[in-house]
């Protein structure tokens, strides 16, 4: 009886270690995975440093640095001085500026070469900043992530709201592709290549109340507000530069009156504010600023947002037209108040109107105070 209990016993402490053994193993191999993080300007790296902090932490996190465009020196340095916030397992660059469709896709395969060989565990998430973008759904597709996440590309993904259903998906990264192409990048991607992944979970965004849907994951910045410091002690009202003319939003001779408009306004309430440009301001554009309206033009190293929750800038009040960060700076300092002026219609280019408008309209419904601006292009 004895040993028969004695065996038994033995028995359930073998089976107990060898599920110990096997929970531990199942541990080790899920904390191995990785997920995949695909940028090209720093918000999208802002939005995928919040991500990788909430969605999946336990997993190794890559980051894809993608260049499509040259000249952008103040967008690559930005871009250089956010990655270090977080501590990424890997990061690969892809350049894909200046070089013809043969060597594009060269560039893409060889990435894909190395990043099959890192994520050897297996791709837990991928997360897409530019979701306008082909490349970057091609690379996640090819590399067969078990699901698929939407990043904010500033108030850009708000267009989405109409179109995004429950089990939304992108539509085919093939849809214009001829036979011989398509079996081209079959070949290229060794059968990997694939309309659609195999999940879209949603949008993670810092404008989810707008998004009706249960597949929308609220980015609240926490992991940034979390790197709050000491302030400098000079308060600044900040004005929000946004490339309108240079986008061809409106006129340069519009956006000069607004910005004049809204520098006067605060002027006469005895502040003196200064322009924070954005890192596609027009160096001219910056000059007239202060040459004709005495304006104090404050470039920062690094973006809006950061320099706000790290003591770079000591923001007072936050003001501007319909940029991004009138909506994530009121989110971070939610006692600064916001102050959006509001182009008239007029004034705004038909291609941009209707999604300007529509942006204004999300903006008053965060609580920011609007101005509305008369028709300037009548204005001598």
């Amino acid at each position: 009886m004895r040993q028969s209990q004695s065996r038994r016993s033995s028995d359930l402490e073998s089976i107990w270690r060898n599920a110990a053994r096997k929970m531990k193993k199942t541990q080790q191999n899920r904390r191995r995975q990785s997920r995949l993080f695909l940028i090209e300007s720093p918000f999208q790296l802002l939005s995928a440093i919040e991500a990788a902090a909430a969605i999946h932490p336990e997993d190794e996190a890559f980051l894809i640095i993608m260049r499509r465009q040259s000249e952008r020196s103040r967008n690559e340095r930005q871009i250089e001085q956010l990655v270090p916030l977080f501590a990424w397992d890997q990061v690969f660059h892809l350049d894909l500026a200046d070089c013809g469709p043969i060597q594009r896709q060269w560039r893409i395969f060889w990435l894909i070469t190395r990043l099959r060989s890192a994520l050897s565990h297996g791709l837990s998430a991928s997360f897409i900043g530019e979701f306008r973008w082909d490349f970057m759904h091609l690379i996640v597709n090819v590399l067969r992530s078990r699901e698929s996440w939407l990043l904010d590309d500033g108030t850009a993904i708000l267009r989405l709201r109409e179109n995004f259903k429950l089990g939304w998906k992108a539509e085919k990264i093939d849809r214009d592709l001829g036979p011989i192409r398509r079996l081209i990048l079959y070949l290229l991607y060794l059968g990997g290549h694939r309309g659609e992944p195999e999940q879209y979970r949603g949008i993670f965004t810092g404008f989810h109340q707008f998004f009706e849907h249960p597949c929308v994951l609220p980015n609240r910045f926490d992991y940034l507000t979390g790197l709050s410091c000491c302030k400098e002690p000079a308060v600044k009202h900040i004005i929000v530069g946004q490339k309108l003319s240079e986008s061809e939003v409106c006129p340069l001779d519009v956006e000069f009156k607004a910005v004049a408009r809204l520098t006067t306004d605060l002027r006469a309430q005895g502040i003196e504010p200064v322009y924070i440009p954005h890192r596609d301001d027009s160096s001219e554009k910056l000059k007239q600023f202060t040459k004709r309206l005495g304006l104090v033009v404050y470039p920062l190293d690094t973006v809006i947002e950061v320099a706000a929750v790290t003591g770079a800038i000591n923001v007072a009040s936050i003001n501007g037209f319909y940029s991004t960060a009138l909506f994530t700076l009121g989110q971070m300092l939610q006692h600064t108040c916001v102050c959006a002026y509001r182009f008239s219609e007029t004034d705004i280019s038909a291609v941009h109107r209707e999604n300007v408008m529509a942006i204004y309209d999300t903006l008053s419904a965060t609580g920011a105070n609007i101005v509305k601006l008369p028709p300037l292009n009548q204005l001598n």
